[in-house]
């Protein structure tokens, strides 16, 4: 008796007909999938990007606001001293604290140099001029 082999499928049984999706599904839905996942992790590598922008985004505008801050003080307090003012002082905020140095650049001219402390953050540097004889800030901006 002579064995015949019968070639066994995967796939059950069915009509041949032009419908016949075996093996096709399950490549479409894996790729469908793959399609999904790699999309997600994008958008959340974008998403964590984005964070990570408005933090620092967050941190340069309060850096501007206190040095506002501690300028408009500066001004007032020049402007009402007049040449008797403190060659250092110090503003202290609610998130950091403003340290500032007064030198004369010009007979009518001074040089304010302030360091912003915030806890835990690295100093930041500004510079502004202060003109006498219009008893207002000039010109200022802020290092590096």
């Amino acid at each position: 008796m002579a064995m015949s082999r019968v070639r066994k499928s995967i796939c059950l049984p069915v009509k041949k007909t032009i419908g016949n999706e075996c093996g096709f599904s399950f490549p479409v839905t894996l790729c469908l999938l793959m399609l999904f996942v790699f999309t997600l992790s994008f958008q959340a590598a974008q998403l964590v990007a984005v964070k990570g922008f408005y933090k620092e985004i967050l941190q340069y505008e309060k850096n501007q606001y206190y040095f506002l801050l501690a300028l408009k003080e500066t001004e007032k307090y020049l402007a009402e001293t007049g040449d008797n003012y403190d060659k250092a002082g110090r503003f202290t905020y609610r998130d950091c604290t403003v340290n500032y140095r007064i030198q004369e650049v010009e007979s009518d001219r001074l040089q304010i140099l302030y360091s912003l402390f915030f806890a835990g953050r690295p100093e930041v540097n500004g510079v502004a001029y202060y003109d006498k004889h219009l008893k207002r800030i000039v010109k200022w901006f802020e290092k590096g």
